[in-house]
């Protein structure tokens, strides 16, 4: 693509998206929904105006990442580990109960073991992108059931990764893909030495930034270390985003980190609207056969996809002395699925193991769940009881 069009789509990506937040959020609605409507206006679900490039996906997931960063840098780390053990429980529930009942549906489908392995799959892993942007419109950050659900969720995409190693392996006749679990072990042990050695370091960090003379150089530097972080968790077969919050976490308690979430603030307005817009253009509702028994099968993916992350996150949470209100909350941040869930059934659909139904069910899980989050979540915190 030439940067002339790109220049011209990434225009219009904003202008529409910032247009339809200002509608949305008349209404009452999450302003992320706004961003997910322009991409399925300017895609092939509407108007197919803006097709996706190398370049525009290199733009969104800059986005995402900035993102997740600041999520991280206000997430204040002792709090992460004070609520370790219960987002570890909340994590494995939801994984559980996702797996479990996706496997169960599968079988009473009449799949074979394998496809309704793959199934379980793909409802594990949580998208936690947009739960974290509609916790910040909702100036909930810094709320127990945010440092929940975003731990349960840094949690869960290891967790996933596991469970896809497993699944892939049954498809291929293997007991295990023994490379993948030792590259996933080696990104686990990456991060958590990251966090304890970068945390320890936070006033070294914070006297080296005090000293660089130019004035924007401090948030530059850190940002460019996040971009290098998430780049390298993604070799390690755990998503980009994943590193990009912990490093954040690891220097939250900089005294410096507030004013670089402020001056990161303008980057993240401008740039994360682009990875939700981009999300909306993935959809292709018409590349796909939509027979009435595809239809019953992707709605009871969609069914239990949801129902799965709120019981199976929500319960471990109450049973272990959080709220009602939080748990639900923590249930519903678990909902959305994103690039993960996508990620195991195109593998499924090359292995030729998953019918092209289930694979109609995850793209409408994914947009029914990233829809629904951001609207339960606002229900929830408005809702005196």
């Amino acid at each position: 693509m030439d940067i002339n069009t790109l220049l011209l789509e990434l225009a219009v990506i904003l202008v529409i998206a910032k247009l339809l937040e200002e509608v949305i959020i008349r209404f009452g609605f999450p302003p992320i929904l706004g961003d997910l409507l322009a991409g399925l206006i300017l895609g092939p679900t509407m108007l197919n105006v803006i097709i996706v490039s190398g370049e525009l996906e290199f733009l969104a997931w800059l986005g995402v990442i900035v993102l997740l960063f600041m999520a991280g840098l206000e997430t204040k780390y002792s709090d992460f580990k004070r609520y370790c053990f219960t987002a570890a429980v909340v994590g494995i529930g939801g994984v559980i109960a996702s797996f479990g009942l996706g496997f169960i549906m599968g079988i009473l489908l009449g799949y074979n073991y394998v496809t309704s392995a793959f199934l379980g799959a793909i409802l594990t892993a949580t998208s936690i992108s947009i739960t974290v942007k509609t916790l910040m419109d909702l100036g909930r950050m810094d709320s127990e059931e945010s440092v929940l659900v975003i731990e349960a969720a840094v949690l869960d995409d290891i967790y996933g990764l596991f469970v896809l190693a497993l699944v892939y392996s049954l498809a291929l006749g293997r007991l295990f893909n023994i490379i993948d679990i030792l590259i996933g072990v080696l990104g686990v042990v990456f991060i958590v030495l990251m966090v304890i050695t970068m945390h320890k370091l936070n006033m070294v960090v914070h006297r080296f930034l005090l000293k660089l003379k130019f004035s924007e150089a401090p948030t530059i530097f850190v940002l460019s270390f996040g971009i290098l972080v998430a780049a390298i968790t993604g070799h390690l077969k755990l998503s980009p985003i994943v590193g990009a919050f912990m490093l954040g976490l690891a220097l939250s308690d900089m005294p410096i980190a507030a004013l670089i979430n402020e001056k990161l603030s303008l980057l993240n307005y401008l740039f994360a609207p682009v990875f939700f817009v981009y999300a909306g253009l993935l959809l292709n509702p018409w590349g796909t056969s939509w027979s009435i028994s595809a239809v019953i099968v992707a709605l009871l993916i969609v069914l239990v996809g949801i129902a799965s992350k709120i019981i199976g996150c929500a319960v471990p949470a109450v049973l272990l002395g959080v709220k009602l209100r939080q748990a639900l909350a923590v249930g519903v941040g678990m909902i959305p699925r994103g690039e993960v869930a996508l990620i195991i059934s195109v593998a499924g659909l090359s292995l030729n193991v998953i019918p092209q139904e289930i694979y109609l069910g995850t793209l409408l899980l994914i947009y029914t769940s990233s829809i629904l989050a951001p609207l339960l979540l606002k229900l929830i915190y408005s809702t005196k009881s």
